[in-house]
């Protein structure tokens, strides 16, 4: 019962003072009499904002937190929408080739038998049966156009439904979630999560997409944009992997986020370890210390470590 009133009050006053920090208060395993004090102190802070609101600021807040919300939804169900689209009409086309490819074949073998009359005479078959097979080479030939048609006609929608797939993630991956999904954590104003199972850096990147997907966003390897807020964060988890991947490499001598949309922050700015990066031949990859200083490094991406995941 304590838990969801105080989720309540934490959701009524991140709306009325514009904060997440109440969201930690929370997340703590407190004793009961512990929580009562917290829920006092919300209610406390949620009286003192509406009382001080004669301006109607607080009514103006919230509705514009629920139409952010609203419009979410409906971008999430677009977007669902988009991709079964998209995965019907990859049927389709995978039909249609194998459609193509069997009537290829087929007109390929009336094509040899109507070009052999040498062997119709020796199989000593009515040369009448000629017309009939040019007159079925003709339909297969038709038909092998209608299939290509029908292959064209898929691409274009194929395109166009991929371009406007990829327009409405954009859309989502650059409007900050309100809210973290389980299991992932607030941090700032991103949502992060370790992977303490052990996986090289591709592998780590592959296992957060699917994470990701599975909470409904677009998942990757972190790509934080507050190094401090992240290096606490960082610092406070439990693991027994002594660095962790996040979601960096390098290209060409020049290091780049994996995610278009972190090209923010120039990584030579990073808060690099001593010595690092080391830039070597089998180090293109970036990962944090998760000990002591809590700084970054390169690391072979064959290494086997433990990964922040980030949801959008």
């Amino acid at each position: 019962m304590w838990g969801r009133l105080l989720k309540v009050c934490v959701a009524m006053t991140v709306a009325a003072v514009g904060t997440t920090a109440a969201i930690e208060e929370v997340e703590c395993e407190c004793p009961s009499d512990q929580r009562v004090a917290v829920l006092e102190k919300m209610v406390s802070r949620l009286v003192g904002v509406v009382e001080g609101d004669s301006g109607g600021h607080l009514g103006r807040r919230v509705e514009a937190l629920e139409q952010e919300a609203g419009m979410l939804t409906l971008l999430n169900s677009r977007l669902k929408s988009l991709e079964a689209e998209q995965r019907l009409l990859n049927e389709e086309q995978a039909n249609a080739r194998r459609n193509a490819r069997r009537w290829r074949r087929e007109v390929e073998a009336l094509r040899r038998e109507v070009l052999q009359p040498e062997a119709l005479a020796e199989r000593k078959v009515d040369p009448a049966c000629c017309l009939s097979l040019n007159e079925t080479m003709l339909e297969a030939v038709e038909r092998e156009h209608e299939v290509n048609a029908s292959l064209s006609d898929l691409r274009r929608r194929l395109h166009n439904l991929t371009h406007d797939l990829h327009d409405l993630q954009q859309q989502t991956r650059h409007h900050p979630l309100l809210l973290c999904p389980k299991p992932y954590t607030k941090v700032g104003g991103q949502c992060f999560h370790l992977l303490t199972e052990r996986r090289n850096w591709a592998q780590s990147r592959m296992a957060c997409r699917e994470q990701g997907v599975a909470v409904g966003g677009h998942g990757d390897l972190a790509t934080p944009a507050n190094f401090t807020t992240f290096r606490v964060y960082i610092g406070a988890l439990q693991t027994d992997s002594p660095y962790l991947w996040v979601g960096a490499m390098r290209e060409a001598g020049k290091w780049r986020w994996v995610s278009n949309a972190a090209q923010r922050e120039d990584l030579l700015n990073l808060p690099w370890d001593y010595g690092e990066p080391d830039n070597t031949s089998d180090q293109h990859h970036l990962c944090v210390h998760s000990l002591g200083s809590i700084k970054f490094h390169d690391c072979t991406h064959t290494a086997m470590l433990s990964a922040v995941c980030q949801v959008t």
